[in-house]
């Protein structure tokens, strides 16, 4: 992270690795798997994102937690060693419950379960938390 708290640009190097990596993606997949593709990013990015951006720093954290929280409510194996939230919580230096508020909505708003939630008393899914 730089002194200044300023986000640094993406380097060309990082633009060519993200284009070689969406070809990869993209390439083999139909026009009609291409549309369904681009639907779940966008409602990727609508989890993550705020919907004012008024920059800073609060507003990165967390977008970067969101993501975080959505990668592992998706698979806790995505991350190296499979750690808890609580753990990943503590890496990244914010609380437990903060990444388990997100991870919640998460798992409500996209109706997936991980096998680390599977214990969850208070679960519920997206329609029973609407009737509720």
């Amino acid at each position: 992270m730089n002194p200044n708290n300023i986000i640094e640009p993406i380097t060309a190097d990082e633009i060519n690795e993200a284009h070689s990596a969406a070809t990869d993606i993209l390439e083999p997949l139909s026009e009609a798997e291409c549309e369904q593709f681009i639907i779940a990013v966008k409602a990727t990015l609508n989890f993550a994102g705020p919907k004012s951006f008024s920059g800073g720093q609060d507003h990165i954290r967390t977008i970067g937690r969101r993501l975080i929280a959505l990668a592992w409510t998706i698979t806790p194996d995505y991350f190296e060693e499979g750690p808890s939230l609580a753990q990943i919580a503590k890496a990244i230096g914010c609380t437990r419950a903060t990444l388990s508020v997100h991870s919640a909505q998460a798992r409500r708003q996209f109706g997936i379960r991980n096998r680390c939630q599977d214990h969850g008393w208070n679960y519920r899914d997206k329609k029973e938390s609407k009737a509720a």
